[in-house]
This record gives C-alpha cells, sequence and structure tokens, in this order.
C-alpha cells in the first residue's frame, strides 16, 4: 500500500470573457488547462482543444486537483510520477514538466548586445516564426568571420581608421544590388594600397550592348567633373579592331580622330575665342574640297607657294590659278588675281595674269572687271614693235598718265590729239601744216587765251602780254612806250573787269559801285582814351583799314566783326513794344536809367508792363531805395503774394513765418489776431488765447502792490 505523496494540480483561474490575457497567461477551461503564447483580446473566445495551439491558446494539460496537506506542484510547470506497481513505478518523483518553465520563470531570460552607446536585447522566445523573429543586429562595436584556420575572412569594427571604423574584406565579394552607394557626407575615395593592379570591368556574354559607366552628376549650382590622373600613362583603349574611343561627340580610333558633328573644333584655352594656339608638329595635309582659314593675320614660312595640285598636270583643265579675296565697296563683291588660263597675251602666248575687281567665280573660271596695279616699275621683255594702237609690249585701252621723263627710242604717232601739262621743249622746228588749222592755248577750264589761224592768220589773245619792247597798234591808235610806260590812246577805254592800281586813285568826283566793295587791308585802328576829355582818340594816324572824314547813311543791315568805340551818343526811335538791342553781357560804368519816358507798374514778377524785368536773380551791393510798394512771392498772375510793405504806409503784411534772430523793438501797439506764445523751442514759456484772453505762464508769480509780478 503506497504512502501518499506529492501530487500535481493547478490554481489557474477560469476562463473570463470580459478579460484581456497577456503573453504566457494561464487558465483553466472545461477541465483544461490552457497558456497564451500572443496576447488574446476580451471576447475571443473560450479555448476547447485538447492538443496543440489553437487561437493564442497552447493546450497544457488536463486539469488535475491539488491535494491539501501534500506538497502540490503546478501542473503546466511539473509532472509528478503516479505509483505504479505493476510497472515498478514508485509515485512522487517531481520533474519539470515538457514546455514547463516559461522565459519569465528564468532570472536572465535573454541575451543583449551593445555599442557602448546604446544596448539592444534578445528574448528567449520559441514562439518567433519566420516572420516575427529577430532579423539582425543593430548594436555591435565589431563582427568578425574566419576561416576553419583562423584567418580572417570579413571584419567589422570600430578602432580602425583612427577610430572611425572599417571593414576588413578578404574574400570574393559579390553584389547583386543594381547600386553601391557611398552616402559619407565627406569627400570618399576607394584606394588600393596593396602591390598589384586594381581594375574595374565589365564581363558580359550578352547579344545586347552593356556598358560600362564612370558618372559625375551635380544636382546643385555646382560643376561636376571626372578627372582621370596617372603619373606617367592615361591609356583609353577599344580592344576590338572597329572599336572607338568616345568622349562626347569626339570619335578617337587608331591614329584617326573624328567627330559626329560636321564640324570639328579645336579651340585652345577652351573659351570659345579666336585666341591660344594650336600647333601641328610635323606636316600638314589637308585633303577635303575647301580650306577655309578665318585668321586676319597669316604667316608662311614657304618662299614659293603651288597652286594647282600637289602632282604634274597630264592635261589642260582650263581652270584658273590664283587667289579669290572679298571685299566690300558698295556691296559685298569678289576679287581674283592669278593666271588666266583663257588670255592670250600681245606675244601671242596661251595664259597670263590678271587682276579682276567685281569678279564672278564660275567653277574657278574667273570673269568681272579689269583692276588697277600700283608697282614701283614695269619691265616689258617680249620686244614686239608696235604698229597701231593694239600691238606692241604695252596696249593702253584708255589714257596714260606718266609723272616723269619719257624716252622713246622710236618715233611717235598719235592717232588723236596731244596734251602735255608741263613745259616742252623743242630742238628742231614746230609745224603745223594743213587747212584751217589752229595753234591755240586753252586755259585749266578749256577756255581759249590765244589762238592763231593757219588759213587766215589771225591772232587773238585773252590774256595778259607782256613786251619788252615798244607796243604800237596801228602806227599810232594805240602806243605804249616800253623804257617810261606812257600810253596813248586814240579812242575811248572801256574796262569791263576788275582793276588792280599799286598807287593812290585820285577821284574828284563822284564814286558810283554797282557791286560789292572790298578792303583788302586787314589793319586795325589804335585808340586810346584821354584822360582829360574822355574822349576815344586815334593814336599815330592808325585808322584802319578805311577813314570817313564826314558823316554816312546806311540803307540796310551792317556787321561789325570786332569792337565798336563811339563818343558821342547812340540814338534809336521811340517806340514802346519793339526790341532794339539784344545783349549776353551788359556792364554799365556808370548809371542805368530806365522808364524816362514811360513809367510801367507791373502786377506780378512776370508782368510784361515793366520798365526792367530781370529773368534771373539780382546782386545789389549798397543801398536800395523803393519809392513805392514792395511785394514777394507773385511770379505769375495766378500767384499770391506773400511778403509786402506799402510804401506810403510802410505797413507790412506777412504770409509765412517771421524769424527775428536778434532784439526786437515795438514802439507801438501789437496787434495779435492768433494765439501769442513764447516758446522755448517747442515748449510754451508765456502763452495768451486770443479767444478768451487766459494767459499761461510756466514761472513763479507773485502779487506786489496790486501788480502781478513774475520771478
Amino acid at each position: 500500500m503506497p504512502i501518499a505523496t506529492a501530487v500535481e494540480g493547478t490554481t489557474a483561474l477560469d476562463y473570463n470573457a470580459a478579460t484581456s490575457y497577456s503573453r504566457y497567461a494561464i487558465i483553466k477551461n472545461a477541465s483544461k488547462v490552457y497558456q497564451a503564447y500572443q496576447a488574446i483580446s476580451a471576447g475571443a473566445g473560450a479555448p476547447t482543444h485538447t492538443s496543440g495551439d489553437n487561437g493564442g491558446w497552447r493546450y497544457l494539460a488536463a486539469e488535475s486537483t491539488e491535494q491539501k496537506g501534500l506538497a502540490s506542484f503546478s501542473q503546466e510547470d511539473f509532472d509528478v510520477t503516479a505509483w505504479d506497481s505493476a510497472n515498478s513505478i514508485q509515485g512522487g518523483y517531481v520533474k519539470i514538466a515538457e514546455r514547463g518553465v516559461d522565459n519569465l520563470q528564468l532570472q536572465n531570460n535573454r541575451i543583449g548586445f551593445a555599442d557602448g552607446n546604446t544596448v539592444e536585447n534578445f528574448e528567449l522566445d520559441q514562439e518567433l516564426t519566420a516572420t516575427t523573429g529577430y532579423r539582425g543586429f543593430n548594436y555591435l562595436n565589431y563582427v568578425k568571420v574566419n576561416d576553419t584556420s583562423g584567418n580572417l575572412l570579413f571584419g567589422a569594427n570600430n578602432t580602425g581608421d583612427s577610430g572611425a571604423g572599417e571593414i576588413d574584406v578578404n574574400v570574393r565579394s559579390y553584389f547583386s544590388d543594381p547600386d553601391i552607394t557611398l552616402d559619407g557626407a565627406t569627400a570618399q575615395t576607394l584606394d588600393k594600397t596593396g602591390d598589384g593592379n586594381l581594375t574595374f570591368q565589365l564581363t558580359q556574354d550578352s547579344s545586347s550592348a552593356r556598358n560600362l559607366s564612370i558618372l559625375s552628376t551635380n544636382a546643385g549650382s555646382g560643376t561636376s567633373t571626372v578627372t582621370i590622373t596617372a603619373e606617367d600613362v592615361v591609356d583609353i583603349d577599344a580592344s576590338a579592331a572597329t572599336g572607338k574611343v568616345h568622349v562626347e561627340n569626339a570619335r578617337f580610333q587608331s591614329n584617326y580622330i573624328a567627330t559626329t558633328d560636321a564640324t570639328m573644333n579645336l579651340d585652345p584655352g577652351d573659351d570659345r575665342a579666336v585666341t591660344g594656339l594650336v600647333r601641328v608638329w610635323g606636316d600638314l595635309q589637308v585633303d577635303g574640297v575647301t580650306t577655309t582659314v578665318n585668321s586676319t593675320t597669316m604667316t608662311v614660312d614657304d618662299v614659293v607657294l603651288t597652286l594647282g595640285g600637289d602632282t604634274a598636270p597630264s592635261s589642260d583643265d582650263n581652270l584658273d590659278r590664283g587667289v579669290e579675296f572679298r571685299y566690300y565697296d558698295t556691296q559685298a563683291r569678289l576679287g581674283f588675281y592669278g593666271w588666266d588660263t583663257n588670255y592670250t597675251d600681245l606675244a601671242g602666248h596661251e595664259g597670263g595674269y590678271t587682276f579682276l575687281h567685281a569678279a564672278t567665280n564660275s567653277g574657278e573660271v574667273f570673269s568681272g572687271t579689269d583692276s588697277g596695279i600700283i608697282a614701283g616699275n614695269l619691265k616689258l621683255t617680249t620686244n614686239t614693235n608696235s604698229t597701231s594702237n593694239t600691238t606692241g609690249d604695252l596696249v593702253v585701252l584708255g589714257g596714260a598718265g606718266i609723272g616723269d621723263d619719257v624716252n622713246i627710242g622710236g618715233s611717235v604717232d598719235i592717232d588723236t590729239n596731244f596734251r602735255t601739262h608741263g613745259t616742252s621743249r623743242f630742238d628742231d622746228n614746230v609745224v603745223l601744216q594743213g587747212a584751217s588749222k589752229v595753234l591755240q592755248l586753252n586755259n585749266g577750264s578749256g577756255t581759249t587765251k590765244i589762238e592763231f589761224q593757219s588759213t587766215t592768220g589771225n591772232g587773238s589773245l585773252a590774256g595778259i602780254l607782256d613786251v619788252t619792247g615798244n607796243f604800237n597798234v596801228n602806227s599810232n591808235k594805240f602806243n605804249v612806250v616800253a623804257a617810261s610806260g606812257n600810253t596813248s590812246i586814240a579812242g575811248t577805254l572801256a574796262v569791263t573787269q576788275g582793276t588792280t592800281m599799286s598807287a593812290g586813285l585820285d577821284l574828284n568826283s563822284t564814286l558810283n559801285v554797282q557791286s560789292t566793295v572790298y578792303f583788302e587791308d586787314t589793319n586795325e585802328p589804335t585808340w586810346a582814351k584821354n584822360g582829360s576829355t574822355g574822349l576815344w582818340e586815334i593814336q599815330s594816324n592808325d585808322y584802319g583799314a578805311f577813314r570817313f572824314d564826314g558823316g554816312g547813311y546806311v540803307a540796310g543791315d551792317f556787321m561789325f566783326d570786332s569792337d565798336v568805340v563811339i563818343n558821342g551818343t547812340i540814338l534809336q526811335r521811340d517806340d514802346s513794344t519793339e526790341t532794339f538791342n539784344e545783349q549776353n553781357f551788359l556792364r554799365v560804368r556808370r548809371k542805368l536809367q530806365v522808364g524816362n519816358i514811360q513809367a510801367l507798374t507791373p502786377s506780378y514778377a512776370s508782368h510784361n508792363s515793366s520798365n526792367l524785368k530781370v529773368f534771373g536773380g539780382a546782386g545789389i551791393q549798397t543801398d536800395l531805395h523803393i519809392g513805392d510798394d514792395l511785394y514777394v512771392g507773385k511770379l505769375n498772375s495766378g500767384d499770391t503774394v506773400k511778403f509786402q510793405v506799402l510804401g506810403e504806409s510802410g505797413n507790412t503784411t506777412i504770409q509765412g513765418t517771421l524769424l527775428v534772430e536778434n532784439n526786437t523793438n515795438l514802439n507801438g501797439t501789437l496787434d495779435v489776431d492768433a494765439d501769442f506764445a513764447v516758446r522755448n523751442g517747442t515748449t510754451d514759456k508765456f502763452f495768451v488765447d486770443n479767444v478768451t484772453g487766459n494767459t499761461d505762464i510756466q514761472r513763479h508769480s507773485r502779487m506786489v502792490n496790486g501788480a502781478t509780478e513774475i520771478y
């Protein structure tokens, strides 16, 4: 007969639908014991299952009843063996039940990790699943992964890089994410410090194009740059035979430099300006169709420029060779100088030098207007004789001007007129032969001044005839004696042109001149003031260019271009409206009197009914006496007087403020129609109200003998 031993039992409360249960809570229901493995809301329903987990409850066991007087153990935590004599099992042995110890019942039910600043705890919890379990560590100072020999494969710590921390990776690393981002807010560097090469490469096996890109982007206002630097060589190669190196629109392949644009630019200084230097070391060959040089200055060391190709021609291409240039006169034009392949020279040779302006280029064959040439001298060497004006070494289709001597070894045949502008010398006879031929001397305008007729012998002279001997016309009709110059005229003397006389001309009668009288003498008269009489007087008989001993009359306008000195009075006719004098500066030495004939009284300052009207200011350096009223402020008729003094009474009216800087004496009554105040700055010290007569005195006062004394 076994003795009484310890038994199992439970102290858990029955399920209550109104209660919310937290995780690890234990209840009993329908003689079964359950434990919550998650939070259970009130009213979620009582568990009834007999095994496993359901609805947040885990079935523990059937309910056992505690036995008083004996040791009893919570059946959810411990198992107690029952007596089983058949199997020789003694009852009363106690062991921890399966899943019988909760984490809350342990003294340390969690593991914690820290980084020296923050600790992160992980609770021991077998209920965690793939979705609710812990996913990683947030607060660590170091992690190491070694191989089986203890060699470091991967390490992360907070002590490297002077305490900033570092990652040490000693194994091949794979990154499948599309991006590797360096997000440090400072300059960052990828640096291989160990011995060996560093290679960034893209290895693909794809029919689609794959690119290795190095990009620099700045979303702000600053610039972005990709800098590739090497101590010796920066080597960029396209390894395929057809591969090319692209830099923006530029293309590099072997010894070719190209661009996808229609124009390739070389810009020294990278400033898009016509400055800097592009230097080609070695020969330069341009194989294009057109070569354009926009430089303002071009220097070529070669002393001979070859036009027409770099090989000897094998046939006549009928193209000109030379220089085409642009210029502008009244419009944009072309000019050309060079070899004209279609010209035949005077000696019969095909081709020759031509110089054209207003030219036209038709497929490298030029036409236009023959242009002039300025040269120091010209030597023609074909020795072709001239038999007409279209043959010889030199053919001039127009005239020819020669500024110095001309030596002609053969005869001179002139088809039309012969003209010479200098002195002509004939060392042999000059013969004019032919009927009605004329020898003429013409002036620059082509007017004949001397003429002799070959047929009649008549002669005419339009200019001066200088005769050193006596001059006789028709024996005694007009005679000039060469020795004395005495002239005898048998008839009337008529002069229709100007006459110059070097001596005096004394006329005893009236001089009538129909046109202008011009005195060419520029002498100015000399005068000075007589200190006794105050009169201006001519000095040393220097009267200038002319002198009148009597008076004169001028019916029209006259002008003096210099000073006028007058000893008498200038009188002008009396007129109340017309203006006679206008001067820039008038200085009166003694007196200025106006209005002696008509005294005018203006109604305002700009009124035309005034004897004196000054448009600007006026300065008076001594006393000013006004016989009648004085008005200030009324410039135009619509203005009002601001200050007036009546001459008859002396009454003065002021529209503005009267400021007196010194003492004021009033010998009569002071009549004030408004308030009266005496102020210190803006503070009234003495004030009288003009309506009530009330007086405010800002000082002490007292009655002395019936009077008010202010002290």
